[in-house]
């Protein structure tokens, strides 16, 4: 089982079977709450709407694809075939009541193609979202803009423990202990940071891929600093620390 992602897990689904899509989002669902993991899912019903999304502001948006094969307009496999002109490593799996399409599916580099109804669908599943989670980490590269006068320094988001509000700038603490000052609001911060980051009080926006803990009155992190926490986001910021949607 993969255990290293811990950031937002995002996952894009196209099926035009609004049931269908329903049933498959409350197996990820369950998947993600068994394994804490944050996440996020979106359905699309038209695989014109999903590209249309993907190939303009979404094209990094994803860490997995999930794509139901038999669809109108275009199908499933003519659909991965486009994805992959333009992003050829997001993994890509299919769903299909028909094995015989399995084939089509490798030739476009798919991760898997799973069986709809089969008996070890929910472990097939698991398998294929806990790989996901294992490129997703692996290509976890994105970073934080650092701006001190005339020198731009970028620092990756999964180095980053938490950032803090004092005035009118903010400090950013990193795992190897370093602090960055940069004069900025926290409004603006909000703005900017993966959904990875959560606030904890007004002034504190920590990175949940560190967090390890949380108690009635404080976040844990994972260098053991403690964080506090105020009742106005305790509620939310605990429950995406258990994983729970």
């Amino acid at each position: 089982m993969a255990e290293t992602f811990s950031g937002t897990f995002s996952i894009a689904i196209t099926d035009d079977s609004q049931q269908y899509a329903d049933f498959l989002i409350d197996k990820i669902n369950k998947y993600a709450e068994k394994n804490s993991i944050l996440l996020s899912v979106e359905h699309y019903s038209s695989p014109v709407a999903f590209f249309d999304a993907f190939s303009t502001n979404k094209i990094n948006a994803y860490d997995a694809i999930i794509l139901d094969v038999q669809m109108p307009d275009i199908s499933g496999i003519e659909l991965a075939q486009k994805i992959r002109f333009i992003n050829k490593d997001i993994p890509i799996v299919f769903i299909s009541d028909f094995p015989q399409f399995a084939v089509e599916g490798y030739e476009v580099n798919a991760l898997r193609f799973v069986v709809k109804g089969s008996n070890d669908f929910g472990k097939k599943l698991a398998e294929c979202l806990d790989y996901c989670r294992t490129v997703a980490e692996f290509n976890d590269n994105s970073a934080y803009i650092y701006q001190h006068g005339t020198s731009i320094t970028q620092i990756p988001y999964r180095d980053i423990l938490y950032f803090e509000a004092m005035r009118n700038y903010i400090i950013i603490n990193t795992i190897d202990k370093k602090q960055y000052k940069e004069r900025k609001t926290f409004t603006e911060l909000q703005s900017t940071v993966p959904a990875r980051f959560m606030l904890s009080t007004r002034s504190y926006l920590v990175n949940m891929q560190h967090v390890k803990a949380v108690t009635a009155t404080d976040v844990i992190l994972s260098d053991n600093t403690y964080i506090p926490l105020s009742r106005t986001y305790k509620h939310e910021l605990t429950k995406a620390f258990l994983g729970k949607k």
